[in-house]
């Protein structure tokens, strides 16, 4: 990656020490530090220097300079394994492809608590706000969705309503059925 921008920018002359502000998405910057003529030991001694206050204190005192930074794209993931995990758990089957039956998984017994299909397992660990509309637009086509943030779930799923993503989302006409009976 190659960019020629204005970027944060401060000198840190204790350590000769270039430390460059990189903004990505979302207010999300990298700030790298580079020391001049660097060697193992000057990095290390920089790093043992590194605090959240030191950092704090050089963000703050960083100017805005036209710089061109050529850097190689890179993509951070992480993963674990948890085949060890669930071996020493004794969950030895599942990794064994002529015994493991994953069928069970996908869609279970049970159905959806207005009595329609099976519940795909997968849909229900999917504990979002916008699941929850779509589960009600699913059941009952003609729902005008309204958002209520402060009901908790026991009393979210009365009547033509759906949890997800810490909101309660349900039919307007049920809001006002809710209403009209919590009044007498």
């Amino acid at each position: 990656m190659a960019k020629s921008h204005c970027m944060p920018y401060y000198f840190w002359q204790e350590e000769n020490v270039r430390v460059l502000g990189v903004p990505y998405r979302q207010n999300v910057t990298m700030y790298i530090f580079m020391p001049m003529n660097s060697t193992r030991q000057l990095v290390q001694s920089m790093q043992s220097k590194i605090t959240a206050e030191r950092v704090n204190d050089i963000v703050t005192k960083m100017k805005m300079k036209s710089v061109t930074v050529m850097f190689p794209k890179m993509h951070i993931s992480n993963s674990i394994s948890l085949k060890n995990v669930l071996q020493q758990l004794g969950v030895y089957t599942l990794f064994e492809r002529n015994e493991a039956d994953l069928k069970r998984l996908l869609a279970s017994n049970t159905t959806d608590r207005f009595g329609g299909d099976p519940l795909d397992l997968l849909e229900v660990l999917q504990d979002t706000k916008e699941n929850a509309i779509l589960l009600l637009q699913q059941q009952i086509p003609d729902c005008i969705i309204e958002e209520r943030s402060n009901i908790d779930r026991g009393e979210c799923l009365k009547d033509h309503c759906a949890y997800g993503g810490k909101t309660c989302v349900c039919c307007i006409e049920s809001f006002r059925r809710r209403r009209r009976r919590d009044a007498f």
